[in-house]
């Protein structure tokens, strides 16, 4: 593709967001120097990689015809419903799981269906299916609107729905706000045919959630009866084709230019949007409860004692549990009451955010009413709402996710003050995080797409990378005074731009392989439509960026895939040469000169099996191994480090190992412990070689003191201390009571 722009196509097609796209990925490309984790940096890179070849798919291949870009975007959101299907199957039939399972380590992938609440989708995230079927729906309101026979129609309407049923059962409420927002967006920008607009996201929307609500308590059954969900969504797809196909025909004509009726058709939507939105929360009714089966309710009391009275059949428990703020951000509870129905009380204790009832029942229930001492009613069954999306709706106000999410762009923050100009290189939350914590938490992103360029890539190339965003809005702001083609595709280009950039604020779906290349599809289709290429003003200087940008992508899609070579040819070596360890560090120093992502792994390898070997002919590399790993920021290397030192005979440097390997950790009671431990071990050997005894002794019993002294500076801060297990605490003791002897 770069080779075929010499010809033109990039000069022709060339804009700003362009230039700004391949700066970004030039920069992030070169950050590799420095990324503080070479192996997660492959890993996340290789996802912008593949994405951005579908960006220059999009810009350099596709014409600008509206057959040529239909079909690219035909593409698109078949996959959207290709995607739809096969999380719905997954979670039900699973008919294509021979299929999926194919893939390497696909089995390990949860894609069922949370209990209760909603679908999980073949990507184990219903967030990213979410956040994916949402922009493959926006797409597809223009397929639907400029297809030109009834059988395009037809086609489009089924894709829709598949990717509507989907996207309503994934039920992710961050997905699902931004999504109602981008609808809003495409109705603004839809000018004379936003009627026709609401009517086509009408007929999707409304059939999707009615068949949703039939299927929903189904994914959860047994036998024939895990068929229903899938013939739901079949016909769903029949009843918006059959929308589409006669019911918009007859409809069209009298919304099209007619603003009076498309307002009076605004209006009615919203107040129906509003009536339904209050009716679904005011009306409640009793609860049937299956036997084994189990639902819990949010309440907001204040600090007191409540009884709870129950008007119920057959057999009933309920379970009561509170969260304070910092319950909410840490997903743990604290257990008020737990027992029958008949007699509950429980004290919400000072400070609680939000107390959770859970009612269970072994043998099955009928619950008729709920009711606490001072006279609140809890709300049982919603008869407006499908149950997932009232149980996820639970809660809503001390919502988990969202709140430890502040905790998550906090310490993302604090990341980029380590290194604000350039960045750490993508991967480094993952890698670093664990050392800016107050409190223990595993997760590989911010969950905020612009915190996350921002520490990845410094002010740099976050300058690249919101010039990319700021240039494709001032694309799309520019399209309104084209005509024909460009301005029809516009408000599902604008919609989907909204959704992508304000989704990403909240979660992770651009760093989700799946994800990006819908996103980089939607930058290249503005450029393509509403680009234009330099003005003549600006035309040498167009040239020359047009030319660093060729150049400057190619030279990256050169260098990249050789280095990825190299990693392999590096991989493929050290799996062949384990049979002997002569000819395992043989390739253990050879892979370490020639990956420059994953050279921290084989270097580890070959500290951790020395004291085995003791080869005085790779003692030098081991040394500049040992000593290269020392220092390298990571949550992960430095126990292997402990353990070589100690074989080693050196207790100072496996001291130091440690202090370093906590500062990258200190939230993270099991690396602590895992260190104290590991001396542990050491000290209860038998023998004249244990390192306790002799001179060494005194260095590293003074060293273990003042690692447990830098544990207890640390718990000051931390919103859970450390607390020691037996070992770890007898190896304190053992050590206390060697200086008391002496």
């Amino acid at each position: 593709m770069l080779l075929k722009s010499g010809g033109g196509r990039l000069k022709e097609r060339f804009s700003f967001p362009v230039a700004a796209m391949a700066a970004y990925m030039l920069f992030v490309a070169v950050s590799a120097a420095w990324a503080s984790a070479g192996k997660f940096f492959l890993r996340e890179y290789s996802k912008l990689l593949i994405a951005f070849a579908v960006y220059l798919f999009a810009l350099l291949c596709v014409e600008k015809t509206k057959k040529s870009i239909d079909a690219f975007l035909t593409f698109l959101t078949a996959g959207s419903a290709v995607y739809a299907l096969l999380s719905v199957d997954m979670a039900t039939l699973k008919l294509f799981k021979p299929l999926l399972y194919l893939i390497p380590g696909y089995d390990g992938i949860d894609t069922g269906f949370e209990t209760g609440t909603r679908l999980t989708g073949i990507f184990g995230s219903a967030n990213t299916l979410g956040g994916l079927l949402a922009v493959g729906i926006l797409l597809n309101f223009y397929l639907i609107d400029a297809a030109e026979s009834r059988a395009k129609r037809l086609f489009y309407s089924v894709l829709i729905s598949f990717s509507a049923y989907a996207f309503i059962l994934s039920f992710s409420m961050g997905a699902t706000g931004f999504f109602a927002l981008s609808a809003i967006a495409y109705l603004a920008l839809a000018g004379r045919r936003r009627g026709v607009a609401l009517l086509h996201m009408l007929f999707t929307l409304v059939p999707a959630f009615a068949f949703v609500f039939v299927s929903f308590g189904f994914f959860e059954a047994e036998g024939a009866a895990l068929a229903i969900p899938p013939l739901c969504m079949l016909a769903n797809a029949a009843a918006t084709a059959f929308l589409e196909a006669f019911l918009y025909p007859r409809l069209e004509a009298s919304l099209n230019g007619n603003s009076r009726a498309v307002l009076r058709l605004l209006l009615a939507v919203a107040l129906l949007a509003a009536a339904y939105g209050c009716a679904a929360f005011l009306f409640t009714g009793p609860y049937e409860l299956e036997a084994g089966k189990s639902f819990r309710r949010s309440i907001y009391p204040a600090a007191g004692t409540y009884g709870l009275s129950a008007d119920y059949t057959g057999d009933l428990t309920v379970s009561v549990v509170s969260q304070d703020d910092y319950d909410v951000m840490k997903h743990t509870e604290t257990s008020l009451y737990s027992g029958p129905a008949d007699g509950a009380s429980f004290t919400v204790p000072e400070g609680s955010r939000v107390v959770y009832i859970s009612f269970n029942t072994g043998g099955g229930a009928e619950i008729k009413k709920a009711v606490l001492s001072d006279g609140s009613s809890i709300k049982l069954k919603y008869i407006l709402l499908p149950d997932f999306i009232a149980n996820r709706l639970q809660g809503l106000l001390a919502n988990e996710n969202m709140i430890q999410r502040t905790v998550f762009f906090s310490d993302g923050m604090k990341l980029f003050r380590r290194s604000p100009v350039l960045g750490n290189g993508m991967g480094s939350f993952e890698s670093l995080v664990c050392g800016y914590q107050d409190f223990h938490y595993e997760t590989k992103y911010v969950h905020n797409n612009y915190i996350q360029v921002l520490l990845d890539s410094g002010i740099a190339g976050f300058a690249a990378y919101m010039s990319l965003l700021i240039g494709t809005l001032l694309l799309l702001i520019k399209g309104r005074k084209k005509e024909g083609e460009p301005a029809a595709l516009r408000p599902a280009l604008g919609s989907a731009f909204v959704m992508i950039c304000t989704h990403s604020y909240m979660e992770v779906v651009m760093s989700a392989l799946v994800y990006l290349p819908f996103a980089f599809s939607v930058f290249a289709l503005a450029v393509l439509c509403y680009g234009g290429g330099p003005s003549k003003k600006s035309r040498p200087a167009g040239r020359a960026a047009a030319a660093a940008s060729r150049w400057g992508s190619l030279a990256l899609t050169t260098v990249y895939p050789l280095l990825i070579i190299m990693n392999l040819c590096a991989s493929t070596m050290v799996a062949s040469s384990t049979d002997s360890l002569p000819a395992l560090y043989k390739a253990l120093s050879a892979a370490v000169r020639l990956d420059c992502f994953e050279y921290n792994d084989y270097a580890l390898s070959a500290v951790t099996n020395y004291p085995f070997y003791r080869s005085p002919l790779y003692k030098g590399f081991v040394d500049k191994c040992s000593a290269r790993l020392l220092d390298t920021p990571s949550n992960s290397l430095h126990q292997g480090l402990i353990e070589y030192y100690m074989e080693m005979g050196q207790p100072d440097k496996a001291i130091e190992a440690a202090k370093k390997g906590v500062g990258y950790n200190y939230s993270n009671p099991e690396i602590w412990n895992g260190y104290f431990e590991l001396f542990y071990s050491y000290a209860s050997r038998e023998g004249t070689d244990n390192p306790f005894l002799g001179e060494s002794g005194s260095a590293l019993t003074n060293g273990i003191n003042e690692l447990y002294d830098l544990m207890l500076e640390y718990n000051k801060k931390l919103w859970e201390p450390i607390t020691l297990s037996s070992d770890s605490q007898a190896l304190i003791d053992y050590v206390n009571s060697l200086h008391s002897d002496g």
